[in-house]
């Protein structure tokens, strides 16, 4: 009996905080509001947080949501509310819709100022957009727009401001002069330190300017386009024009981390002509970069550089000329590690016409999730171009692009449900149906994504679930039968998920989900009394770092009387496992790539043990990532050396147009060179160099300055009448250099 009696002791002991963690309610205090509330967002790093209603009244609140009070010194309507993407810890903007007028904050709503630019008249029903330094809180850009010209033009003229106090705004006058006073000038410009870790150097208030004039008949129709690609070392008051691009137009530019980026066409009037990349490390200098085939369509938008510098460009195709039976796939194109030679990636071996997103999760260090739609006539599912069935593709790579892999779906125990074998991952994987995977918060490798399994040729949209993966993409398991709104906190321990809908009738939701074990259990939380329902509209943590406890959910309310308004909950896990902090036991490691090297090191966080019973409760403080530098260097650390391309095998092959390129012959005084087909690429952390032996290559079978060992000659004709129409007869497919033949 006494026997008895201690192992019922200890069988309290065990299970009862098991039993009381299941049971644990989070604390949630609710906002019902008259009016549409929308734009929730919070400083980094505080309890403040921000939204708006119909009326466009800023509300704030400094609880974590709990109370809200509407900010009396704005008086006018607000359409959007910003916190500085630099200075989020203190800085926020409030803008006022077709206003030159905006209002700012330099301590998280505490106080507000308001600022007006001076616009020019035909600017003053136009809207600003605000670009901020990352470093310097005193330099602000604002671009201006004026929609009072005819809506045939393309293109609204803009004017851009300056302030370098943070106050008082003067405007940057174009350098380049209008032909004819009519014509319409579109400006922008951006600061060339473009993030905190910035590699450029110099002049804090270094701009850099487009320029651009098109001039229109009577009936609005484009007769010209020139523009001017300018660096201002002084803050915009003086600009000094690139020689590069002096007789070129430039089409658009971006500025990342190491490089500047500028595009450029030949034919102002085509804008599906052929376009040029430059490429600068210095915004000094700029040099041609060397593409595999001709480029026609590039967003600007979708450039990225790789964590190792690597600049990569996604190129879709979604406007080629239906009459050519063939135009060029879309693919992916990534630089060697000095920017100036772009090369196909091979991630998916279907040759499809579609679009290309990329995503790069910055707390997944060389991480890239990948994702295509095809250009596809819906009513049966075929390519427009292709005549074939088109799939979706969604990939993943955790070695900066060098390999992708479907994403993988381990669920035994909803196997049956998915319509496939999910052990035939390539036939049978999971497919995101956003353009762009969603990843609110940072988090040690737990991340959620809605999409449905599959081989990609099939999407239902209410087919979509919600599923969950602990290693940072690399696999999958089914969350939830259903898709909706997610967050994470307290570094991914804490899950909160609303669905969109409740039932297959599509029934409006009254119900959270919860887990307090990455995922592993959930638990639900009645919001509503049975006689009211939420829609979902916005689930965001109060820290955007993803490492606090609290939420914010704002949806639509609607009663069974079709009474309809706006609630916001304040949700507060605070009290989870009795307020415990997690000790040092409590840890493990969890490795990036699957604990393989990627670019010459090894990279893992400390996170919380999936079963442990605690929060480890370090509210706005970042994750730590751990680095370890391998000791060999393999073939993945190197790149092919400027005068070598990949062949069909892989293998860095000589390319003689890169050869002549670099005049590495002219430098050599015999009839060949010796050149090392592979280097290290530039940042990679191996310890011990790979042993790469040269090759000797032949210089007489270099080209000549033209293919027929002849000058290039060209002629210009003049004509005493307008063009009317003309043609181009080069093809879409073709190769700008690449001997090896790439496999397209």
């Amino acid at each position: 009996m006494i026997l008895f009696h201690a192992l019922y002791i200890i069988w309290i002991f065990i299970l009862f905080p098991l039993f009381k963690a299941e049971e644990f309610i989070p604390k949630v205090t609710e906002n019902l509001i008259e009016e549409t509330s929308f734009n929730l967002v919070s400083f980094d790093d505080s309890n403040t947080s921000i939204r708006l209603d119909g009326w466009g009244v800023v509300w704030i609140s400094f609880d974590a949501g709990e109370n809200w009070e509407a900010v009396k010194e704005i008086e006018e309507r607000i359409f959007k509310f910003t916190v500085d993407p630099f200075h989020g810890q203190e800085r926020g903007f409030a803008f006022i819709c077709e206003s030159p007028k905006f209002y700012i904050t330099d301590d998280r709503g505490g106080s507000w100022r308001a600022l007006t630019i001076p616009s020019s008249e035909e600017y003053l029903d136009g809207d600003c957009f605000i670009t901020t330094h990352p470093t310097k809180k005193e330099l602000i850009i604002a671009n201006c727009y004026s929609y009072m010209i005819n809506a045939d033009v393309v293109d609204d003229p803009s004017e851009i401001y300056l302030t370098n106090n943070g106050g008082s705004f003067f405007k940057i006058k174009p350098s380049l002069e209008k032909k004819k006073d009519d014509d319409i000038t579109t400006s922008s410009c951006d600061f060339i330190k473009s993030s905190k870790n910035s590699d450029f150097t110099g002049n804090d208030a270094s701009i850099l300017c487009l320029f651009s004039n098109r001039e229109y008949d009577e009936e609005y129709r484009l007769t010209g386009h020139y523009t001017q690609l300018a660096l201002s070392s002084d803050g915009g008051k003086t600009f000094k024009e690139f020689d590069e691009f002096k007789h070129k137009i430039v089409n658009r530019y971006k500025i990342l981390k190491s490089h500047v980026v500028v595009l450029t066409q030949d034919d102002s009037h085509n804008e599906m002509s052929s376009m040029d990349i430059w490429i600068s490390k210095d915004a000094s200098t700029f040099q041609k970069a060397q593409l595999p085939t001709p480029l026609r369509d590039v967003e600007v938008g979708k450039i990225h550089e790789d964590s190792m510098g690597r600049i990569i460009l996604p190129i879709s195709t979604g406007f080629t000329d239906e009459k050519n039976e063939q135009p060029a796939p879309s693919e992916i194109l990534i630089s060697d590690s000095r920017g100036l030679k772009f090369s196909p990636i091979k991630w998916t071996p279907n040759h499809q016409f579609g679009d290309i997103r990329l995503t790069f999760p910055d707390f997944l260090k060389g991480t890239i999730f990948g994702s295509f739609h095809p250009s596809i006539d819906y009513s049966h599912r075929k390519g427009i171009y292709s005549g074939n069935i088109s799939r979706e593709e969604t990939k993943i790579s955790v070695d900066n692009g060098l390999t992708w892999s479907n994403l993988k779906v381990v669920d035994r125990e909803n196997a049956d449900s998915f319509g496939c074998d999910i052990t035939r991952t390539e036939e049978c994987s999971l497919h995101g149906h956003s353009y762009n995977p969603i990843f609110p918060n940072p988090s040690a490798g737990i991340i959620m994504m809605t999409g449905s399994v599959g081989d990609g040729s099939e999407f239902k949209r209410k087919d979509q679930k919600t599923f969950i993966s602990r290693d940072g993409g690399l696999t999958w398991r089914l969350a939830h039968n259903s898709s909706g709104l997610f967050a994470t906190g307290d570094l991914g321990n804490i899950i909160v998920y609303i669905p969109y809908f409740s039932d297959e009738d599509g029934g409006v939701q009254s119900k959270i989900y919860f887990s307090l074990d990455q995922g592993k259990i959930w638990s639900e939380y009645e919001l509503t009394d049975g006689i009211s329902f939420i829609h979902p509209s916005e689930l965001i943590n109060t820290a955007p770092d993803g490492s606090g406890s609290k939420f914010i959910l704002n949806g639509y309310h609607i009663t069974t009387s079709h009474q309809k308004g706006s609630i916001v909950y304040a949700i507060d896990f605070s009290a989870a496992f009795d307020y415990k902090i997690c000790e040092e036991e409590d840890f493990e490691d969890w490795n990036l790539a699957d604990g393989k090297c990627v670019n010459g090191a090894k990279y893992k966080y400390r996170r919380r043990k999936q079963d442990a019973r605690c929060l480890v409760k370090k509210a706005f403080k970042d994750m730590s990532l751990l680095e370890t530098p391998c000791n060999s260097c393999s073939e993945s650390d190197n790149e092919c050396s400027f005068q070598f391309v990949r062949d069909t095998n892989g293998q860095c092959v000589p390319d003689y147009n890169l050869i002549a390129l670099s005049r590495i012959c002219d430098k050599s005084k015999g009839k060949s060179v010796l050149v090392k087909p592979l280097q290290l690429i530039k940042g990679d952390k191996c310890k011990t160099p790979m042993k790469i032996e040269p090759i000797d290559i032949s210089c007489d079978e270099i080209p000549k300055e033209g293919s027929n060992g002849k000058k290039i000659v060209s002629t210009g004709n003049k004509f005493d009448f307008e063009s009317q129409f003309h043609q181009y007869l080069d093809t879409v497919i073709d190769g700008t250099f690449g001997h090896a033949g790439f496999n397209r």
